[in-house]
């Protein structure tokens, strides 16, 4: 998928969703393919752009977080939680998964519907020799017995693109999210990304001249203009040195919501001519 391609699947996730309300399909069908297509545009924008310079590896981020979407009030269970009471808390409470904590609150597993169900798959199926030693899920009593470990997390300062490459990447539907320490702190769906994704060009461009202020500080550093259409970011203008320029766009492309970032800024000198 090239750049043309990226833009191309993003906005048609974006108009999927706006116009969900006047379409013969159902909500959720329209959300499930806005977001595959979304999380796919997301997905290899993140890969290409993995690899940073070490200026803008120590700068903080200012765009979009995944503390910043994440759902707070999260419910978890520990290995000993009865299946029985696992699946009472994913029906009262319509969630699709809970983490498996620890006494330090350290997330050890998930255990999803997916694993709910193959655990009665299992149980159900004729019976079938046994690997000595090993214990098959339909044996499972507790949370540990069934549960998806290690959990795939993700940690709350992080940029909310990277939460969808795990998603997209580990074919999950919510990720617990920890903080630095490696605690739970909350928990993220991919509806929750959607609706970070979807934001307006108003929204975008408020945060990319948030993003070009903090780089040109002071006159002598350039000046640089922003125009966005339809998640498309414009940047014309110079600044002082190349590095800055290769930041800025750096930058700009983690924003949430940017489907492609066309660079036009000049720049006064290259000082990574020698390097």
């Amino acid at each position: 998928m090239n750049d043309v391609e990226n833009a191309r699947v993003a906005k048609e996730a974006r108009d999927s969703i706006a116009a969900g309300s006047g379409s013969s399909r159902s909500s959720g069908e329209l959300a499930e393919a806005a977001m595959r297509r979304y999380f796919a545009a997301e997905s290899y924008r993140a890969r290409k752009h993995e690899e940073r310079s070490e200026e803008d590896e120590e700068r903080p981020m200012t765009g979009m977080a995944v503390r910043d979407v994440m759902t707070r009030e999260v419910h978890s269970v520990r290995k000993s939680t009865p299946i029985a009471e696992i699946a009472g808390i994913l029906v009262g409470r319509g969630i699709s998964a809970v983490p498996v904590v620890n006494d330090d609150r350290y997330v050890i597993g998930v255990v999803s519907e997916a694993d709910l169900l193959l655990k009665h798959v299992e149980s159900v199926t004729a019976s079938r020799p046994r690997v000595p030693g090993i214990r098959s899920k339909s044996d499972g009593r507790a949370a540990e017995d069934v549960m998806s470990a290690p959990a795939v997390v993700v940690e709350a300062g992080r940029p909310v693109v990277e939460a969808a490459r795990l998603m997209v990447g580990h074919r999950v539907k919510r990720l617990p999210v920890v903080d630095r320490y490696g605690k739970l702190t909350g928990i993220v769906s991919r509806a929750d990304l959607v609706h970070a994704f979807v934001r307006t060009d108003a929204e975008i461009r408020d945060e990319v001249l948030r993003d070009i202020s903090e780089l040109t500080r002071r006159p002598s550093q350039g000046e640089v203009r922003a125009e966005v259409e339809n998640g498309t970011v414009t940047l014309r203008g110079e600044v002082e040195r190349r590095s800055q320029a290769v930041l800025l766009a750096a930058l700009v492309r983690r924003i949430a919501g940017v489907v492609k970032v066309v660079d036009h800024v000049r720049f006064g000198w290259d000082d990574e001519a020698n390097r």
